[in-house]
């Protein structure tokens, strides 16, 4: 290796004249050649080519499982918007149910509302009428047993 001074100048030596090898050279560094060489060696050739065909063909099964991808990705594509139309049918039906049932059920305490002023009022009547009846019963019984009451009476002073 050269002395630090003479290193300094062989760089700017190298510098002043633009010559990269010989800058590459001073560092320690190999410069790569400007033009790659050709061979016409035909193994060689022929492992390029083998090499070229394998490297062809992984791009090809590249590109064949991206195509799946994307079909799968449309397939799915398709299912979503077919399910989104199915949840928005479905959604018509539940609110739908959901206003008849609350039709029904307002129309069935309407209609409790109602039978049951009917059924307060046949109570009414069924009381009277049976009240009507044994009254009608007592005064049978005492015009057909006048001493029923006197009856009544004696056993009570007793």
């Amino acid at each position: 290796m050269p002395a630090p001074d003479n290193l300094r100048e062989a760089m700017l030596a190298a510098v002043l004249v633009n010559d990269t090898n010989a800058q590459l050279t001073l560092l320690g560094a190999v410069a790569a050649p400007k033009s790659p060489a050709v061979t016409t060696d035909p193994t060689i050739d022929a492992k390029i080519a083998a090499s070229e065909a394998r490297t062809d063909t992984k791009f090809a099964k590249l590109e064949g499982k991206l195509d799946l991808i994307v079909a799968s990705l449309e397939t799915v594509k398709s299912q979503a918007v077919d399910a989104k139309a199915e949840a928005r049918t479905t959604r018509r039906y539940v609110v739908g149910t959901g206003f008849s049932l609350a039709a029904l059920l307002l129309g069935i305490f309407a209609l409790y509302a109602n039978a049951f002023n009917i059924g307060t009022r046949v109570d009414d009547i069924a009381r009277t009428r049976s009240q009507q009846t044994f009254n009608e019963m007592a005064e049978r019984s005492a015009n057909e047993l006048p001493n029923a009451s006197s009856v009544g009476n004696a056993s009570s002073k007793r």
